[in-house]
Protein backbone atom coordinates (compact mmCIF):
# COMPACT_ATOMS: atom_id res chain seq x y z
CA UNK A 1 0.00 0.00 0.00
CA UNK A 2 1.34 3.23 -1.31
CA UNK A 3 0.62 5.71 1.68
CA UNK A 4 1.87 3.56 4.53
CA UNK A 5 6.11 3.75 2.91
CA UNK A 6 8.33 5.07 5.10
CA UNK A 7 8.89 8.53 4.49
CA UNK A 8 11.83 9.12 2.65
CA UNK A 9 14.22 12.18 2.65
CA UNK A 10 15.95 14.25 0.17
CA UNK A 11 18.39 16.10 0.86
CA UNK A 12 18.86 17.80 -2.66
CA UNK A 13 15.30 18.90 -2.51
CA UNK A 14 15.56 19.90 1.05
CA UNK A 15 18.55 22.28 -0.44
CA UNK A 16 16.43 23.78 -3.12
CA UNK A 17 13.75 24.51 -0.50
CA UNK A 18 15.69 25.96 1.89
CA UNK A 19 17.42 28.40 -0.54
CA UNK A 20 13.77 29.45 -1.76
CA UNK A 21 14.36 27.75 -5.64
CA UNK A 22 11.23 26.78 -5.59
CA UNK A 23 11.12 26.88 -9.15
CA UNK A 24 13.55 24.14 -8.85
CA UNK A 25 12.16 22.63 -6.03
CA UNK A 26 8.76 22.24 -8.33
CA UNK A 27 10.80 20.76 -11.26
CA UNK A 28 13.33 18.13 -8.68
CA UNK A 29 9.44 16.73 -6.89
CA UNK A 30 7.56 16.07 -10.55
CA UNK A 31 11.08 14.39 -11.52
CA UNK A 32 11.36 12.18 -8.48
CA UNK A 33 7.64 11.12 -8.85
CA UNK A 34 8.13 10.02 -12.10
CA UNK A 35 11.80 8.24 -11.86
CA UNK A 36 11.44 6.82 -8.70
CA UNK A 37 9.05 4.03 -7.67
CA UNK A 38 10.19 4.22 -3.93
CA UNK A 39 9.57 7.95 -3.91
CA UNK A 40 6.33 8.26 -5.48
CA UNK A 41 4.75 5.15 -3.95
CA UNK A 42 5.44 6.99 -0.80
CA UNK A 43 2.58 9.08 -0.60
CA UNK A 44 4.21 11.23 3.07
CA UNK A 45 7.40 11.79 1.25
CA UNK A 46 6.20 13.41 -2.03
CA UNK A 47 3.02 15.44 -0.06
CA UNK A 48 5.40 16.56 2.68
CA UNK A 49 7.54 18.49 -0.10
CA UNK A 50 4.76 19.47 -1.62
CA UNK A 51 2.98 21.18 0.70
CA UNK A 52 6.38 22.73 1.73
CA UNK A 53 6.87 24.15 -1.68
CA UNK A 54 3.26 24.98 -1.77
CA UNK A 55 3.50 27.66 1.26
CA UNK A 56 6.14 29.26 -0.59
CA UNK A 57 3.73 30.04 -3.04
CA UNK A 58 2.32 33.33 -2.71
CA UNK A 59 -0.30 33.71 -5.13
CA UNK A 60 -3.65 31.70 -4.83
CA UNK A 61 -3.87 30.40 -8.69
CA UNK A 62 -0.09 29.58 -8.63
CA UNK A 63 -0.99 27.31 -5.95
CA UNK A 64 -3.82 25.44 -7.42
CA UNK A 65 -1.94 25.02 -10.94
CA UNK A 66 0.95 23.74 -8.89
CA UNK A 67 -1.44 20.82 -7.48
CA UNK A 68 -3.01 20.09 -10.44
CA UNK A 69 0.29 19.74 -12.28
CA UNK A 70 1.30 17.52 -9.37
CA UNK A 71 -2.06 15.26 -9.71
CA UNK A 72 -1.14 14.92 -13.61
CA UNK A 73 2.11 14.03 -12.84
CA UNK A 74 1.21 11.25 -10.40
CA UNK A 75 -1.55 9.97 -12.81
CA UNK A 76 1.78 9.58 -15.08
CA UNK A 77 3.70 7.92 -12.55
CA UNK A 78 0.78 5.43 -11.98
CA UNK A 79 0.71 4.15 -15.35
CA UNK A 80 4.46 4.10 -16.38
CA UNK A 81 5.73 2.43 -12.86
CA UNK A 82 1.95 -0.19 -13.07
CA UNK A 83 1.38 0.68 -9.55
CA UNK A 84 -1.19 2.19 -7.13
CA UNK A 85 -0.42 5.40 -5.86
CA UNK A 86 -2.75 7.14 -3.27
CA UNK A 87 -3.03 10.51 -3.93
CA UNK A 88 -6.27 11.88 -2.03
CA UNK A 89 -4.43 14.69 -0.38
CA UNK A 90 -4.23 16.21 -4.41
CA UNK A 91 -7.92 16.40 -4.30
CA UNK A 92 -8.53 17.86 -0.41
CA UNK A 93 -5.59 20.72 -1.59
CA UNK A 94 -7.16 21.90 -4.71
CA UNK A 95 -10.63 21.71 -2.95
CA UNK A 96 -9.25 24.20 0.12
CA UNK A 97 -7.72 26.15 -1.94
CA UNK A 98 -10.62 26.46 -4.65
CA UNK A 99 -12.90 27.09 -1.29
CA UNK A 100 -10.41 29.81 -0.02
CA UNK A 101 -10.03 30.94 -3.71
CA UNK A 102 -13.98 31.78 -3.52
CA UNK A 103 -15.25 28.77 -5.61
CA UNK A 104 -18.70 27.56 -5.83
CA UNK A 105 -19.56 24.67 -3.08
CA UNK A 106 -20.57 21.93 -6.07
CA UNK A 107 -17.12 22.11 -7.68
CA UNK A 108 -15.42 21.98 -4.15
CA UNK A 109 -18.13 18.84 -3.16
CA UNK A 110 -16.98 17.36 -5.99
CA UNK A 111 -12.74 17.47 -5.56
CA UNK A 112 -13.54 16.68 -1.85
CA UNK A 113 -15.99 13.31 -3.69
CA UNK A 114 -12.37 12.06 -5.58
CA UNK A 115 -10.47 12.69 -2.36
CA UNK A 116 -12.63 10.84 -0.13
CA UNK A 117 -12.82 7.81 -2.76
CA UNK A 118 -9.19 7.77 -2.85
CA UNK A 119 -9.47 7.48 1.23
CA UNK A 120 -11.99 4.82 0.83
CA UNK A 121 -9.50 2.90 -1.49
CA UNK A 122 -6.81 3.76 0.99
CA UNK A 123 -8.58 2.42 3.78
CA UNK A 124 -9.56 -1.33 1.89
CA UNK A 125 -5.94 -1.70 0.83
CA UNK A 126 -5.43 -1.10 4.65
CA UNK A 127 -4.52 -5.17 6.02
CA UNK A 128 -5.96 -4.29 9.24
CA UNK A 129 -9.14 -3.59 7.31
CA UNK A 130 -9.00 -6.01 4.54
CA UNK A 131 -12.12 -8.39 5.36
CA UNK A 132 -14.12 -5.70 6.30
CA UNK A 133 -15.76 -3.44 3.95
CA UNK A 134 -18.15 -1.62 6.46
CA UNK A 135 -14.89 -1.06 8.43
CA UNK A 136 -12.96 0.61 5.57
CA UNK A 137 -15.69 2.77 4.97
CA UNK A 138 -16.15 4.18 8.13
CA UNK A 139 -12.55 4.83 8.41
CA UNK A 140 -13.27 6.72 5.51
CA UNK A 141 -15.56 8.64 6.32
CA UNK A 142 -14.03 9.99 9.42
CA UNK A 143 -11.43 11.54 7.26
CA UNK A 144 -11.08 15.16 6.03
CA UNK A 145 -12.46 15.38 2.83
CA UNK A 146 -16.32 13.00 3.77
CA UNK A 147 -16.43 15.49 6.92
CA UNK A 148 -16.17 18.61 4.99
CA UNK A 149 -18.18 17.30 2.26
CA UNK A 150 -20.91 16.31 4.56
CA UNK A 151 -21.34 19.77 5.61
CA UNK A 152 -21.43 21.56 2.34
CA UNK A 153 -23.62 19.18 0.94
CA UNK A 154 -26.08 19.61 3.73
CA UNK A 155 -25.99 23.40 3.08
CA UNK A 156 -26.03 23.32 -0.48
CA UNK A 157 -28.67 20.66 -0.90
CA UNK A 158 -31.47 22.53 0.76
CA UNK A 159 -30.47 26.01 -0.37
CA UNK A 160 -30.90 24.51 -4.02
CA UNK A 161 -33.85 22.50 -3.10
CA UNK A 162 -36.81 24.40 -5.30
CA UNK A 163 -39.18 23.48 -2.52
CA UNK A 164 -37.06 24.60 0.57
CA UNK A 165 -39.05 27.60 2.46
CA UNK A 166 -36.79 28.31 5.61
CA UNK A 167 -36.27 32.27 4.86
CA UNK A 168 -32.44 30.92 5.64
CA UNK A 169 -32.06 29.33 2.82
CA UNK A 170 -32.83 32.57 0.92
CA UNK A 171 -30.98 34.43 2.91
CA UNK A 172 -27.76 32.10 2.65
CA UNK A 173 -28.43 31.72 -1.35
CA UNK A 174 -28.45 35.69 -1.39
CA UNK A 175 -24.65 35.32 0.49
CA UNK A 176 -23.27 33.08 -1.58
CA UNK A 177 -24.67 34.62 -4.87
CA UNK A 178 -21.20 36.87 -5.54
CA UNK A 179 -17.00 35.81 -5.21
CA UNK A 180 -15.93 38.12 -3.12
CA UNK A 181 -18.57 37.30 -0.64
CA UNK A 182 -17.88 33.82 -0.77
CA UNK A 183 -14.32 33.93 -0.40
CA UNK A 184 -14.27 35.62 2.90
CA UNK A 185 -17.48 33.67 4.08
CA UNK A 186 -14.86 30.47 2.82
CA UNK A 187 -12.23 31.50 4.40
CA UNK A 188 -13.96 31.45 7.89
CA UNK A 189 -15.21 27.93 7.19
CA UNK A 190 -11.83 26.44 6.54
CA UNK A 191 -10.48 28.08 9.52
CA UNK A 192 -12.80 26.77 11.26
CA UNK A 193 -12.52 23.36 9.85
CA UNK A 194 -8.44 23.56 10.56
CA UNK A 195 -9.39 23.78 14.64
CA UNK A 196 -11.80 21.26 14.04
CA UNK A 197 -9.15 18.58 12.74
CA UNK A 198 -5.80 19.69 14.45
CA UNK A 199 -6.47 18.40 17.53
CA UNK A 200 -9.59 16.25 18.35
CA UNK A 201 -8.84 16.54 21.94
CA UNK A 202 -8.21 20.31 22.00
CA UNK A 203 -11.28 22.26 23.12
CA UNK A 204 -12.43 25.84 24.23
CA UNK A 205 -10.27 27.73 22.16
CA UNK A 206 -11.68 31.55 22.77
CA UNK A 207 -10.50 33.55 25.59
CA UNK A 208 -12.44 35.45 27.85
CA UNK A 209 -12.08 38.59 26.00
CA UNK A 210 -14.91 37.77 23.05
CA UNK A 211 -17.43 37.37 26.04
CA UNK A 212 -16.44 40.09 27.97
CA UNK A 213 -16.81 42.84 24.93
CA UNK A 214 -20.74 41.27 23.99
CA UNK A 215 -21.71 40.50 27.63
CA UNK A 216 -19.97 42.68 30.11
CA UNK A 217 -21.45 42.24 33.61
CA UNK A 218 -24.53 40.85 32.41
CA UNK A 219 -25.84 38.73 35.30
CA UNK A 220 -26.76 35.81 32.53
CA UNK A 221 -22.69 35.71 31.90
CA UNK A 222 -21.92 32.85 33.46
CA UNK A 223 -25.11 30.72 31.75
CA UNK A 224 -24.42 31.83 28.87
CA UNK A 225 -20.62 31.40 28.62
CA UNK A 226 -21.39 27.51 30.65
CA UNK A 227 -23.07 26.55 27.32
CA UNK A 228 -19.74 26.98 25.39
CA UNK A 229 -17.72 25.54 27.95
CA UNK A 230 -20.35 22.25 28.09
CA UNK A 231 -20.26 21.81 24.42
CA UNK A 232 -16.38 22.61 24.50
CA UNK A 233 -16.38 19.85 27.31
CA UNK A 234 -18.43 17.15 24.71
CA UNK A 235 -16.14 18.03 21.77
CA UNK A 236 -13.07 17.03 23.56
CA UNK A 237 -14.54 13.58 25.10
CA UNK A 238 -15.43 12.91 20.99
CA UNK A 239 -12.48 10.21 20.33
CA UNK A 240 -13.51 8.61 23.81
CA UNK A 241 -17.50 8.85 22.85
CA UNK A 242 -16.93 7.90 19.41
CA UNK A 243 -16.28 4.16 20.59
CA UNK A 244 -19.78 3.88 22.11
CA UNK A 245 -22.40 3.24 19.16
CA UNK A 246 -25.37 4.91 20.77
CA UNK A 247 -24.69 7.84 23.06
CA UNK A 248 -22.03 9.41 20.46
CA UNK A 249 -25.65 10.53 18.46
CA UNK A 250 -27.43 11.79 21.43
CA UNK A 251 -24.10 13.79 22.34
CA UNK A 252 -23.71 15.00 18.60
CA UNK A 253 -27.29 16.54 19.00
CA UNK A 254 -26.36 17.88 22.47
CA UNK A 255 -23.43 19.71 21.26
CA UNK A 256 -25.32 21.71 18.62
CA UNK A 257 -28.20 22.27 20.51
CA UNK A 258 -25.38 23.93 23.18
CA UNK A 259 -23.68 25.90 19.99
CA UNK A 260 -27.47 27.48 19.59
CA UNK A 261 -28.15 27.91 22.27
CA UNK A 262 -24.74 30.13 23.00
CA UNK A 263 -25.45 32.25 19.84
CA UNK A 264 -28.95 32.78 21.27
CA UNK A 265 -27.98 34.21 24.66
CA UNK A 266 -25.10 36.58 22.89
CA UNK A 267 -27.55 37.68 20.71
CA UNK A 268 -30.15 38.24 23.43
CA UNK A 269 -27.80 40.55 24.79
CA UNK A 270 -27.40 42.72 22.09
CA UNK A 271 -28.91 45.98 23.03
CA UNK A 272 -30.70 47.02 19.78
CA UNK A 273 -31.69 43.33 19.81
CA UNK A 274 -33.15 43.36 23.77
CA UNK A 275 -34.73 46.39 23.10
CA UNK A 276 -36.40 45.29 20.01
CA UNK A 277 -37.26 42.36 22.09
CA UNK A 278 -38.95 44.28 24.71
CA UNK A 279 -40.61 46.35 22.71
CA UNK A 280 -42.42 43.57 20.62
CA UNK A 281 -43.08 41.86 24.41
CA UNK A 282 -41.80 38.42 22.98
CA UNK A 283 -41.36 36.76 26.17
CA UNK A 284 -39.37 33.70 24.60
CA UNK A 285 -37.67 34.41 22.12
CA UNK A 286 -36.23 31.64 19.84
CA UNK A 287 -32.87 31.84 17.70
CA UNK A 288 -34.31 31.95 14.81
CA UNK A 289 -36.34 35.28 15.72
CA UNK A 290 -33.21 36.54 17.16
CA UNK A 291 -31.55 36.16 14.01
CA UNK A 292 -34.43 37.82 12.05
CA UNK A 293 -34.31 40.80 14.80
CA UNK A 294 -30.74 41.14 14.07
CA UNK A 295 -30.85 41.34 10.54
CA UNK A 296 -33.82 43.73 11.09
CA UNK A 297 -31.89 46.33 13.53
CA UNK A 298 -28.19 46.36 11.67
CA UNK A 299 -29.64 45.62 8.23
CA UNK A 300 -27.67 48.99 7.19
CA UNK A 301 -24.37 47.81 8.28
CA UNK A 302 -25.00 44.11 8.18
CA UNK A 303 -21.65 41.81 8.29
CA UNK A 304 -22.41 39.43 5.34
CA UNK A 305 -20.03 36.76 7.00
CA UNK A 306 -22.24 37.13 10.42
CA UNK A 307 -25.39 36.55 8.75
CA UNK A 308 -23.89 33.42 6.54
CA UNK A 309 -22.82 31.76 9.98
CA UNK A 310 -25.69 32.75 12.03
CA UNK A 311 -28.69 31.93 9.09
CA UNK A 312 -26.53 28.62 9.13
CA UNK A 313 -26.04 27.66 12.89
CA UNK A 314 -30.05 28.39 12.98
CA UNK A 315 -30.34 26.09 10.45
CA UNK A 316 -28.85 23.17 11.34
CA UNK A 317 -30.00 23.88 15.06
CA UNK A 318 -33.84 24.08 13.85
CA UNK A 319 -32.97 20.74 12.26
CA UNK A 320 -32.27 18.82 15.10
CA UNK A 321 -34.67 20.76 17.57
CA UNK A 322 -37.48 18.18 19.19
CA UNK A 323 -40.09 20.52 17.48
CA UNK A 324 -39.17 20.52 13.57
CA UNK A 325 -36.77 17.46 13.67
CA UNK A 326 -35.53 15.94 10.21
CA UNK A 327 -35.43 12.91 9.97
CA UNK A 328 -32.72 12.83 7.10
CA UNK A 329 -30.27 14.93 8.88
CA UNK A 330 -29.68 11.40 11.28
CA UNK A 331 -27.47 9.63 7.83
CA UNK A 332 -25.37 13.34 7.95
CA UNK A 333 -24.90 14.20 11.59
CA UNK A 334 -22.20 12.67 13.95
CA UNK A 335 -19.84 14.02 16.29
CA UNK A 336 -16.80 15.26 14.09
CA UNK A 337 -20.15 17.67 11.92
CA UNK A 338 -21.18 18.58 15.45
CA UNK A 339 -17.71 19.33 16.39
CA UNK A 340 -17.06 21.36 13.05
CA UNK A 341 -20.60 23.40 13.97
CA UNK A 342 -19.23 24.12 17.27
CA UNK A 343 -15.90 25.79 15.97
CA UNK A 344 -18.37 27.58 13.89
CA UNK A 345 -20.38 28.63 16.27
CA UNK A 346 -17.40 30.40 17.46
CA UNK A 347 -15.98 31.89 14.73
CA UNK A 348 -19.28 33.74 15.00
CA UNK A 349 -19.10 34.60 18.59
CA UNK A 350 -15.33 36.23 17.80
CA UNK A 351 -17.63 37.87 14.00
CA UNK A 352 -19.68 39.60 16.38
CA UNK A 353 -17.18 40.79 19.16
CA UNK A 354 -15.36 42.42 16.58
CA UNK A 355 -18.09 43.77 14.92
CA UNK A 356 -20.05 45.30 18.07
CA UNK A 357 -16.96 47.13 20.23
CA UNK A 358 -16.58 50.39 17.95
CA UNK A 359 -15.01 51.64 21.13
CA UNK A 360 -11.02 49.73 21.56
CA UNK A 361 -12.69 46.92 19.01
CA UNK A 362 -11.67 43.86 20.02
CA UNK A 363 -9.20 41.68 17.85
CA UNK A 364 -8.47 38.49 16.96
CA UNK A 365 -5.34 36.98 18.31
Amino acid sequence: MSAISKKINNPELNKYIASNNILRAKDFLLKLILEDNDFSKSTDSWSFYANKISVKLHNIKTKIDFWIKLGKTIEEAEISQKQSIYWGVVYWKLATLDLVDGEEFPKVIQLLEQSYEQDLEYQKKDPSNFRSIKLAEHKAKGMAAFRLKNFLSLIIDDVNNAYAVHPEFRIIRGFLSNRKDRRIINQIIVQAFDLHIEDPNFFNTLPWEPFDRLLRRNPYRVHIQSFYNAAGWLVGKRQELEKNSLEKYGVSYAIMLLAGTLIEGVLFNLPKVRREVSRERVKKPTLGYLTHLYFKVYRRRLSKEIGFFLCVINYIRNKIHPSDFDKNIDRRININFASFVYRLAERCIILLAIRHTRKNPYKQT
